[in-house]
């Protein structure tokens, strides 16, 4: 396309060669070059310029032919000439090596190609030189290249694209220049390239990999690159590494200097910034980005702004230099990340950090911040706070620390009220600040001063320094640090007793080191005791002061703490933290009260050893106090410890436990009186108290027992109270013993068998084992002897000497038990307790209803006769054959069993039974005889009730079945005799059946009425319900082992059931492990009805959007779709419908009715509709003007005719105007001049009609001596974008003419003004509808008007490219109606604007207000489209004009005029420059005058000049500018 455009402009290109040079445009750009106005013809690649000179000169087909061309320009224009490559061409060939010579500079613009080959600058054999720059045009990509050039004697190459236009390889010889500016390059040919002659003054090396500039490098880095193959870039150096001399700055890489710099930034790998003074905020917010690096000054710097640092870790170095802050804090560091060390590191001068604000602070630390101040080889730092207010001298600090870490090493802090102020709240969920200070001097200048004020302390540390006064609510001495104390002298021979301080911290006070003397009194000079860091910890006496460092130890790891307080000792090790400590008894304690009780806490563990020494206490001596504490008692001496207490230990929480000595009896050489030993707490779980040895007497029971949470496990020891007694047990507690000698035992919990722990057994005093059975514990001692095994015998009833009774637990599979040697064929479980017995009978007889019988030898049993008639039974026959009578006195003598009254027998298991069973015909239906496992030869009841069988079967669930395997029916067991049948649990019992139910069409799970089936599987059967309808399986289930089930959820298989209603079948089938299939039931359950599933809407039918009236049928709607059915439409709710969209075609609103034809199955939904509207068509119809001279008749408008009286414009098709009226607004009097509107009114269906009245004009009649004289109303031939007509063309003085406008199509009127011979405005007045009127001069007149694009339906320009830096305000200035194109689809953006053109710009920005307001300018017409913007510009201000009665409306607005305007305007908003303001503007070009607005314009960016340093205020202001300053003004 834009090839298409250069072609057809090409001749005209060649005729602006001769215009002059575009103007400057905003942002630096320049207006586009003149190539956009020629053309190649297609197959060319290249054309020419004269250096600085936008016409093109030549096209060429080949690169080859444009240089050999361009040498020829050169030398016959004797000036340097430009090849440019076209942009469209992204790759070039080059043939041969063309060679550049020329006594001109050659340019070769590569516009983003790639070229391949090798060009040549100067001849080969060296006879001809040449000169040749690459550039490459940035608007295009900025990335071509060459893939070789080689250069030749005294020959030049400048590379000066972009970083990304490349040369492949570069080839020269020895005195060849390359000059390297922007660019990149693959190689070099030369056995030793000399890089850094290539570079251009102040440009560097940078990596270069995937076409990204990477790192700056060394000319040594450069080389190792090239030579890896590795390519480089050439760009202008960034000065960031380099040496330092002083303020000096040389770089590294370029070699330049850079003198009198006043900050410098240097990072941990040598990278340096450098700052001037006023932007030492800048490189404080640089570094703190930069782990570990430093900002050091190189001058002294005064702010009027303090400094913040708010994250970071890095130095500023003083060096030397002094820091002053005209204002509160000079230094405020803050933020729980920020580490800041403030240093100076010239060490022979010093430095100063000084604030001088109303509340001074030199630093102030915050937040969390770490800082350190000085250092410990650096120079002395002066920190100076001071208030030109006296009265707010509390608050004047040198350093003030709130909340963090403040460290110093050494400098003066010197400060109104303190040196150094440490504001902590004191509150206890405050983190205190941490101040640690090494060294320094800290004063305060007025009286009441301190050098460290720290109201409500914190945590501090003093090392060393010197202070002149120290103020503070906590201890000071508690600030010292370790070997340091205060001292009145700076040689440490005035140490102040920090017992006895006096008044020594409000005077001079220095912290020295100090070597503590603990020898006399075990007190050092400095008022610290001792504090026994060497004791002996055997005997507790300190090697530094020869006194008992205590008379108890606490031992924890390997640290050691000494006590004179026992129970201060053992409340510091129950502690939780102190878990696992040691406290040894170094002395008695034979006076222990009451109040004196060792208290265990929660989750302590405690270990007291009592060291041989004895305790005497009137009280409790140990109070077991928190949850799962835990305390032991040793004896590590050889000698026995005593206790001698009221008791020794009080249980009072669960978990807690205590043990007395070592497992085997060691460390437990302890003798115990207490009265108790223990008490335990009610209501409390897991006291366990342990004893593995000592003695314990008591005037009572040495042990009371009688709460059910307390455990005791006594392993050894001697217990017995003054009279003989030991032990009392009772009310549920547990008591094991495995050792132990014991005066007595009251035992009333349990059988004292359950006393011992396994392998033990008591005895008597002599050691002979006792039946504790037996045994008189309330009277006799008793020793628990350990070892023990059991000797049971059958001549002993099965039990051993000691009491114990064989639990038979060694049965084998004959009933014979290993343990005791008896025999045991009857097993009888009752109520979950097993025992065995000898025979039936006395299985029968210890049975319960409920109990289990399991047969174990048959042949072992008995032959007693047995009646059963008082309990139910479950014999399990075990495979057991039950052939022995068990009737006594029966009815039937001759069975093995009769059931009778209330008596009920449940066999299970294999095996059999012989010769029969009775069943009394009496048995009532609730019995629960049943045969749920045996074979029985016969089963008989009473021929006058043969149902009692069938209803037991039904109400206890079994089933019998013959000896081929086939079940009996129910109808079966109703006989006088069975034989030979094998019994079974019933299979399936039904419990509930479901009822009707029903489902909607297309869901295939089965309804939730059907999940009440609920069934009973009998034990080792699975069960398979099956619901059918008809001989359809709709689902199924099967249960693979017994319990009782409910039917779950399920989904049916096949083909869904159609709408309708189904009578169902449940079939329940059972299976025995054996695999037989029994069928329970096969009943018809209630119906399933099956509904209809509603059929839906998918996509709903659309309405056609913006449907108008044209003559031809549309289509109403975009089609919809429905699931399971058809949509059908219709223009009525009762139709017809049809699959067909409906159509129509007149204008007007309609409703489509939709509706689903559903399938199968489906129920429809009610009928819906769309409103859909065709909108009329627009039709204008005019009244056309009509003129006569007075004395004629008016113009008859009774029958108008179209084309003669009215013009239609917009009929569509053969649609014609039916009814078309004209009136004139009142009756002519057509005897004299004057005009009338002709009113017309008109109706047409499907037409929004618009009409457009006209004007009678009655021009004078002329006298007989010529009359009146009439002059020509001159309207432009032709006007782009719209036309103009008037009436009447000729008028006289006097007469109103008037002005008809019509606009194109996508146009608006934008400007329209007449003009007298003498060029004076006349004043227009605005009918509306296009027409204008103004009186007649006695002159000719001259109409101009122009229109511009309709920006409510903007059409984009094509002189305004997307990446213009003017596109988007060309664009918002297009759709808000400020200024419109010129024609074509043209902005002309750099044509001059003239000073009634940006005022109206500005007036329309501003939202064209309304004002009254007189103008004051001559050259302003009342009627000229300026003319209102001019009034509001000079109402508030924003123009003053070029004199006081002249504005210069035509005159060209300059850039600084047209910023001034735009100044003024923010000023009369209340938004401009207030009071004093300063503001150093880049610009060095800007007048005085100016300077104000221009400063505003730069501050809210609305220009950014044309370069760096340049404004060009002088500069027209072209309308690219100033859309621009609106845009960047008006719509942010």
């Amino acid at each position: 396309m834009k090839k298409r455009l250069l072609s057809i402009l090409t001749a005209l290109c060649l005729c602006l060669t001769l215009l002059p040079t575009a103007v400057l445009a905003e942002d630096s750009r320049l207006a586009e070059p003149d190539e956009a106005l020629a053309a190649s013809n297609g197959t060319s690649v290249a054309y020419l310029t004269l250096a600085g000179k936008g016409a093109i000169m030549s096209w060429h087909k080949t690169l080859e032919d444009a240089i050999s061309a361009a040498m020829k320009l050169a030398d016959s224009e004797n000036a340097n000439v430009d090849i440019i490559i076209d942009e469209t061409v992204e790759t070039l060939s080059v043939t041969g090596t063309p060679e550049i010579c020329s006594a001109h500079n050659i340019t070769l613009d590569l516009q983003g190609c790639a070229v391949s080959g090798t060009i040549s600058v100067g001849s080969t054999d060296g006879t001809q030189t040449g000169t040749l720059e690459i550039k490459d045009n940035q608007t295009f990509g900025g990335r071509g290249s060459i893939e070789n050039v080689a250069v030749h004697t005294h020959s030049s190459l400048t590379l000066n694209g972009t970083v990304q236009t490349g040369i492949g390889a570069i080839s020269h010889d020895a005195d060849a220049s390359i000059t390297l500016l922007s660019g990149n390059i693959g190689a070099v040919k030369r056995a030793t390239p000399d890089y850094a002659s290539y570079l251009g003054a102040e440009r560097a090396y940078y990596a270069y990999d995937s076409g990204t500039k990477g790192s700056i490098l060394t000319i040594a880095e450069v080389e190792a690159r090239m030579q890896n193959g590795a390519a480089v870039a050439v760009a202008p150096c960034e000065h960031s590494k380099g040496r330092l001399s002083g303020r000096d700055f040389t770089c590294a890489y370029c070699g330049k200097e850079i003198k009198d710099n006043d900050v410098v930034l240097t990072e941990t790998d040598g990278t340096m910034t450098l700052y001037t003074a006023d932007k030492l905020r800048n490189a404080l917010s640089d570094a703190q980005s930069k782990p570990n690096s430093t900002v050091k000054l190189l001058t002294n710097i005064t702010s009027d702004a303090p400094f913040t640092i708010t994250s970071g870790s890095f130095t500023l170095d003083l060096a030397g230099c002094n820091l002053t802050v005209t204002n509160d804090a000079a230094l405020t560091i803050k933020g729980n990340t920020t580490n800041v060390a403030i240093c100076n590191s010239a060490t022979s001068q010093q430095a100063s950090v000084k604030a001088t604000g109303n509340y001074a602070k030199a630093v102030r630390v915050d937040g969390g911040a770490h800082v350190e101040l000085g250092s410990a080889t650096g120079g002395t730092i002066l920190f100076t706070a001071q208030s030109p207010v006296a009265a707010l001298a509390d608050e004047v600090r040198a350093a003030e620390l709130r909340d963090g870490t403040l460290t110093i090493f050494n400098g003066e802090f010197t400060g109104m009220s303190a040196g150094v102020y440490v504001a902590f709240s004191g509150s206890s969920t405050a983190t205190p600040p941490t101040l640690v200070i090494h060294g320094g001097k800290f004063s305060a200048t007025v009286a009441t001063g301190s050098g460290l004020y720290a109201p409500n302390g914190g945590t501090i540390s003093l090392s060393g320094g010197e202070y002149h006064k120290i103020s503070t609510r906590g201890n000071a001495f508690s600030y010292l640090a370790d070997d340091s104390t205060f001292s009145t002298t700076n040689d440490g021979n005035g140490v102040i007793d920090r017992t006895n301080p006096g008044e020594a911290l409000n005077g001079t006070v220095y912290v020295v080191s100090h070597t503590h003397d603990f020898s006399t009194n075990a007190k050092c000079v400095c008022g610290l005791s001792c504090p026994h860091t060497d004791v002996d910890t055997d005997t507790g006496i300190c090697n530094d002061c020869k006194q008992r460092a205590g008379s108890v130890k606490l031992t924890k790891g390997s640290t050691v703490t000494f006590y004179n307080s026992l129970p201060a000792a053992v409340s510091e090790a129950a502690k939780y933290e102190n878990a696992g400590s040691t406290v040894t008894l170094l002395t008695d304690f034979d006076d222990l009260g009451r109040d004196d009780q060792l208290t265990i806490g929660w989750h302590s563990d405690v270990t007291l050893d009592l060291n041989g020494k004895k305790v005497n206490m009137s009280g409790v001596l140990f109070h077991l106090a928190g949850a799962d504490g835990k305390l032991t008692v040793v004896n590590t001496a050889t000698t026995q410890a005593e206790v001698r207490v009221i008791g020794a230990f009080a249980f009072a929480q669960s978990g807690t436990s205590v043990t007395i000595g070592r497992k085997g009896g060691s460390e437990s050489n302890i003798y115990f009186s207490a009265h108790p030993l223990a008490n335990f707490a009610e209501n409390k779980q897991n006291m366990t108290l342990t004893i593995y040895g000592g003695e314990y007497y008591s005037n009572s029971f040495v042990l009371d027992i009688e709460t059910a949470g307390a455990a005791v496990n006594i392993h050894g020891g001697k217990f017995a109270f003054n009279t003989g007694g030991g032990i009392y047990l009772k009310g549920g507690s547990t008591l094991r013993l495995s050792g132990g000698e014991f005066g007595e035992i009251w035992n009333y919990d349990c059988p004292y068998l359950n006393l011992l722990a396994d392998g033990c057994a008591f005895a008597d005093t002599d050691g002979n084992v006792v039946d504790a059975t037996a045994y008189d514990f309330f009277k006799k001692s008793c020793k628990v002897v350990s070892g023990h095994t059991h000797q049971s015998r059958p001549d002993m009833d099965g039990k051993c000497a000691c009491g114990y009774v064989c639990p038979h637990t060694n049965i084998n599979s004959t009933g014979h038990c290993d343990a005791c040697g008896g025999d045991f064929p009857a097993e009888l479980t009752t109520d979950g307790k097993t025992t065995h017995h000898e025979t039936l009978e006395h299985a029968l007889n210890a049975a319960a209803s409920g109990s289990t019988i399991r047969l174990i030898n048959a042949t072992m049993l008995g032959s007693v006769n047995y009646t059963l008639a008082d309990k139910a039974v479950t014999i399990d026959l075990n495979g057991q054959n039950l052939t022995v009578g068990l009737v006594g006195n029966p009815t039937n003598t001759g069975a093995t069993l009769q059931i009778n009254g209330s008596g009920a027998v449940i066999f299970t298991g294999a095996g059999s039974v012989q010769p029969y069973i009775y069943l009394d015909k009496n048995l009532a239906a609730d019995n629960q005889t049943a045969f749920l496992g045996g074979t029985f030869s016969s089963i008989l009841q009473s021929n006058d009730n043969i149902t009692v069988l069938p209803t037991l079967a039904q109400a206890n669930g079994f089933a019998l079945r013959n000896a081929d395997g086939s079940w009996l029916s129910l109808s079966g067991l109703a006989a006088e005799e069975l034989q030979n049948v094998t019994a079974s649990a019933v299979p399936v019992a039904v419990v509930t059946m479901p009822e009707d139910a029903s489902q909607v069409y297309g869901d295939k799970a089965l309804p939730a009425d059907l999940t009440k089936l609920t069934i009973c599987v009998a034990k080792d059967f699975s069960a398979t319900v099956t619901w059918k309808t008809g001989e359809r399986v709709l689902s199924a289930k099967t249960w693979s082992s017994g319990g009782e089930y409910t039917y779950p959820a399920l989904s049916y298989t096949g083909d869904l059931l159609d709408k309708g209603e189904y009578p169902l079948t449940c079939v329940i089938t059972a299976v025995d492990k054996t695999g037989k299939t029994f069928t329970a039931y096969e009943t018809v359950a209630p119906k399933l009805a099956v509904t209809a599933a509603n059929a839906e809407i998918k996509t709903a039918p659309k309405a056609v959007p913006e449907l108008t009236y044209d003559t031809t049928a549309h289509a109403l709607i975009t089609p919809g779709a429905a699931e399971h059915g058809t949509l059908q439409y219709a223009l009525s709710e009762n139709g017809p419908y049809s699959a067909d969209v409906p159509i129509a075609t007149g204008a007007g609103t309609y409703q489509v009715w939709y509706k689903i034809v559903p399938d199968k199955n489906y129920a429809a939904p009610a009928a819906q509709f769309v409103e859909v509207r065709i909108a009329s068509a627009t039709l204008t119809v005019t009244a056309l003007d009509k003129q006569i001279t007075a004395g004629q008749p008016a113009p008859d408008l009774a029958s108008p005719v179209s084309g003669k009286d009215y013009r239609a414009d917009g009929l569509l098709g053969k649609d014609t105007l039916a009814a078309v009226t004209l009136t004139y607004n009142e009756t002519p009097d057509t005897n004299k001049a004057g005009s009338y509107i002709i009113n017309i009114s008109a109706t047409l269906a499907n037409y929004d009609i618009t009409t457009i009245p006209g004007t009678l004009t009655i021009v004078p009649r002329r006298s007989a001596s010529g009359g009146s004289t009439t002059y020509p109303v001159n309207t432009p031939s032709k006007v782009a974008n719209g036309t103009v007509t008037v009436s009447p063309k000729n008028a006289s003085k006097g007469d109103t003419v008037t002005v008809t406008v019509k606009s194109d199509s996508g146009y608006v009127l934008e400007t329209i003004s007449v003009t007298d011979k003498n060029g004076n405005d006349l004043k227009l007045t605005d009918k509306g509808n296009g027409k204008y009127t103004f009186t007649m001069p006695t002159s000719k007149v001259e109409i101009k008007v122009t229109f511009m694009e309709d920006n409510s339906v903007l059409n984009f320009f094509y002189d305004v490219p997307n990446d213009a830096y003017y596109y988007e305000a060309v664009k918002w200035a297009a759709e808000n109606g400020i200024t419109g194109g010129v024609g074509n689809s043209l902005f002309a953006p750099n044509q001059p604007c003239t000073r009634a053109q940006i005022v109206t710009f500005l007036w329309r920005a501003a939202g064209s207000p309304v004002v009254n307001y007189l103008m004051p300018f001559t050259d302003v017409n009342e009627g000229a489209y300026y003319a209102e913007a001019v009034r509001w510009a000079a109402s508030i201000g924003i123009v003053t004009g070029l004199t006081e009665m002249t504005f210069g409306t035509n005159d060209v607005c300059t850039r600084a005029q047209a910023a001034t305007m735009i100044y003024r305007y923010a000023q009369a908003q209340g938004k401009g420059f207030t009071g004093a303001w300063m503001f150093l503007l880049p610009f060095t070009d800007v007048p005085e005058w100016a300077y104000e607005s221009v400063a505003w314009c730069y501050m809210n960016g609305v220009t950014t000049g044309v370069n760096e340093t340049a404004f060009a205020p002088g500069n027209d202001c072209t309308r690219a500018q100033i859309v621009t300053f609106l845009w960047r003004a008006f719509s942010k």
